[in-house]
């Protein structure tokens, strides 16, 4: 416990990289008369669909150490001539890399078991076809870097962590800060089936986590059950409180809270764990997707009347994510260590396994330089530091972390980027 008292505030993590810092981007419609705007509004494209306002996350120290990067606050108070950051949105890979900068890594090492895990990198083939300009598209003929839906993540992999090993290892996962929520937008937006994406966040210790699934067993005889679907467009809010035992939070004001009522959720990022055992088969998963549900207990309703308390149970999984760049496991906002090493646990399957390791290289730090050592049946893969290496190639060392931890792994979790080679200076 004592390792995670610290505050996030002194960077820890690798030296070594080209590291920009923040910068501010703008999509409007451009002026253009609404009835040419695309049907996802001004809030569409992959920027927006991985990217929330800046109040959905834990507290960012790129937003709030102003005597740093001063060129850019001068750009971002200019932007926000309406309030400080107004209407500020930040994506989930500079939160991901704003934190990796920043937080502390506990110095006690762990091995932790991952029991799922998701990842939907897209390499970037850089090749244009000349007529694909004219090939019909969906939602009037909108472009795709515009069109209202699913995007992809290359940067980061979301883990389904084993509750028991959690509660061992770091802290009781009922003692998580946890809520449900909607997603906070500013107050001069007004978010509509045209205005781009909006969702159910599952929010940890402040870090959003989409909810694309959320249901219960409880209260509907032996064989009942009761679930709503949600996306990233809009519904009727009040459905979701009413399902939690919690009608009129939509409002502000809830009529009543329903304390102990015991739920599952699926989340976004965890809802394709895995190839299909059979392709010719269109639902045939080789790992369930129960596996990868998050369950837990209603507690209150908070002051606010915004959010909803409630508690993680230790029959499901306990969300993080690893940002590929840092290999740095975060269980939201509570950083777990340094990814060292990962053995895939599947009984009677050929063994897989991942290593990180330093070594040192002329003009290098004293913490070195890594390299990522990936072994299976079907051979051995060296990653160059992800902090060097390219998007296609960060692309490649996701897929090859997925394959070797995807039906289940032991991660070692350790307090520095990795080992010492055996052919370098040893530790």
């Amino acid at each position: 416990m004592e390792a995670f008292a610290e505050r996030l505030g002194g960077y820890h993590g690798p030296i070594r990289g080209k590291e920009n810092g923040p910068f501010l981007l703008c999509n409007d419609r451009d002026g253009r008369h609404e009835a040419l705007t695309p049907h996802a509004g001004r809030f569409s494209g992959p920027l927006w669909y991985n990217s929330l306002f800046w109040p959905n996350f834990p507290g960012l120290n790129c937003l709030e150490r102003e005597d740093q990067e001063k060129e850019f606050y001068a750009s971002l108070s200019q932007v926000n001539s309406d309030g400080h950051l107004a209407e500020q949105y930040v994506t989930f890979a500079a939160a991901r890399e704003d934190l990796c900068h920043h937080g502390i890594m506990p110095q006690e090492s762990m091995t932790i078991r991952a029991e799922v895990m998701q990842y939907d990198g897209v390499r970037d083939s850089n090749w244009y076809f000349p007529l694909q300009d004219f090939i019909p598209k969906r939602g009037n003929h909108t472009a795709y870097e515009s069109q209202s839906r699913r995007s992809c993540e290359n940067g980061a992999i979301t883990l389904g962590l084993n509750a028991e090993d959690f509660s061992d290892s770091v802290l009781p996962v009922s003692q998580l800060l946890c809520h449900i929520t909607m997603s906070i937008e500013p107050p001069t937006v007004q978010r509509s089936n045209r205005e781009g994406h909006s969702f159910v966040l599952l929010s940890l210790g402040g870090w959003p986590f989409r909810v694309r699934r959320i249901g219960t067993f409880e209260g509907l005889g032996d064989h009942g059950r009761v679930e709503l679907s949600l996306g990233s467009g809009d519904f009727n809010e009040e459905a979701l409180w009413q399902l939690l035992g919690v009608p009129g939070l939509s409002e502000g004001e809830p009529k009543e809270c329903q304390m102990g009522g015991k739920y599952w959720c699926q989340l976004l990022e965890l809802d394709w764990l895995g190839p299909k055992k059979d392709d010719q088969l269109v639902i045939d998963s080789e790992i369930p997707l129960e596996k990868g549900y998050i369950w837990f207990r209603v507690l209150c309703a908070e002051s606010s009347g915004t959010a909803l308390r409630v508690e993680l149970l230790e029959d499901g999984v306990v969300p993080a994510w690893l940002d590929l760049r840092f290999l740095q496991v975060w269980a939201g906002d509570i950083p777990l260590g340094y990814l060292n090493k990962a053995l895939e646990d599947v009984e009677g399957d050929p063994f897989s396994c991942l290593k990180v390791l330093r070594t040192l290289e002329e003009g290098a730090d004293d913490r070195g330089i890594r390299k990522v050592y990936v072994e299976n049946s079907a051979g051995h893969l060296v990653f160059d530091d992800p902090l060097r290496c390219s998007a296609n190639q960060l692309v490649d060392l996701g897929w090859s972390i997925h394959e070797v931890c995807y039906r289940g792994a032991r991660l070692s979790l350790r307090p520095h980027p990795g080992s010492w080679s055996e052919n370098g200076v040893v530790a």
